[in-house]
């Protein structure tokens, strides 16, 4: 799994960050290298009470704009709605970009990332973040035409309860190969728009 190894993108006191304020020439370095800038955690829920929505979007535009036109690791997280929150379309014009993502965001908002094309994104991990409503099946990773790896951390309830649909790139063909437990391979093999071989 991906684990949380990335360069949390709101503290000033991580990496690259950091690399930015030890003098010019460093900071000139930092922000001439856009691979430093590829890796982007946002905890909502853990900076909710030290950062403005207003001082996140602008720290994520900075962040993404220094990473130009590389791809991007992803790690998303909250436990309440983020579609309204300032920086949710600075993320979303970032979506083609994104090449691993790690996401715990209620069924809302995941649904809200729904119409974008997600190019190139080849490894997704998708944890369950229970909002306590159900808006049904999930339509938006229907656009991966590169996905390789799916690791779905949920309970078998879960994903019975809340089946996501891939899109119809991946009917018939084995692209998919591989999968974090048995359980979400039965469930993501019962989609009718989705087939996996063993």
């Amino acid at each position: 799994m991906l684990g949380r190894r990335y360069w949390r993108l709101l503290n000033p006191k991580s990496s690259p960050w950091i690399l930015t304020h030890v003098c010019r020439r460093w900071r000139d370095l930092a922000t001439s290298f856009p691979r430093l800038w590829t890796f982007i955690e946002l905890d909502f829920d853990a900076h909710a009470t030290h950062i403005t929505p207003r001082q996140c979007a602008y720290k994520t535009g900075l962040y993404l704009g220094r990473s130009k036109d590389l791809s991007l690791s992803i790690d998303l997280r909250s436990k309440s709605s983020i579609t309204n929150h300032a920086v949710f379309p600075i993320l979303e014009l970032s979506v083609p970009r994104w090449a691993r993502l790690t996401i715990a965001i209620p069924e809302r908002s995941l649904q809200s990332f729904s119409g974008n094309n997600f190019s190139r994104l080849h490894l997704l991990e998708l944890q369950h973040v229970d909002e306590g409503q159900r808006n049904g099946k999930v339509t938006t990773f229907k656009s991966t035409p590169a996905l390789q790896t799916l690791y779905a951390c949920s309970s078998w309830e879960v994903l019975q309860k809340s089946p996501c649909s891939l899109g119809s790139t991946h009917q018939n063909d084995s692209s998919i190969s591989r999968f974090s437990t048995k359980p979400s391979l039965n469930v993501f093999g019962k989609c009718p728009i989705f087939s996996v071989s063993g």
